[in-house]
């Protein structure tokens, strides 16, 4: 039995905005398609702190950014010659309906407090507080 789209979309919505990094990383720990190692990734210049999972198959690598130890934004980066983006779209919009904002290879859902983005083969989820300039 492959992994399916819906199956991959399953694990990005099993993340809670607000998580510590010990929650994300155990929530990583009990999927099949990360590997375990965890890259903590530090920019001297940002007082933010960013986890990057490399995954086995359909997924290159999920990136998590958190502020404090809460999480405001991550981000799923699929193999695009495993994963098409229409594929990724149809489950995005199974789940929350149409696209508020569309553009060429792009689609925007906006979900209350935080957005969707889908952009070619990469799927983030973001807090808008954490969005300059966010018109609402």
């Amino acid at each position: 039995m492959g992994i399916t789209v819906f199956y991959l979309f399953s694990i990005f919505t099993s993340f809670v905005m607000g998580s510590s990094m010990e929650s994300v990383k155990d929530n990583v720990l009990k999927s099949t398609i990360f590997y375990y190692d965890v890259e903590e990734v530090e920019f001297p210049y940002a007082r933010k702190q960013t986890l990057q999972f490399i995954a086995k198959t359909h997924l290159k690598y999920a990136v998590f950014n958190f502020d404090k130890n809460k999480m405001f934004s991550y981000t799923f980066v699929f193999d695009k010659k495993l994963i098409s983006q229409y594929s990724i779209f149809i489950e995005v919009k199974k789940k929350f309906g149409e696209a508020t904002l569309v553009t060429p290879l792009n689609y925007l859902w906006d979900l209350g407090e935080y957005i969707i983005v889908l952009n070619k083969n990469i799927l983030r989820m973001t807090l808008k507080s954490y969005i300059v300039n966010y018109n609402k």
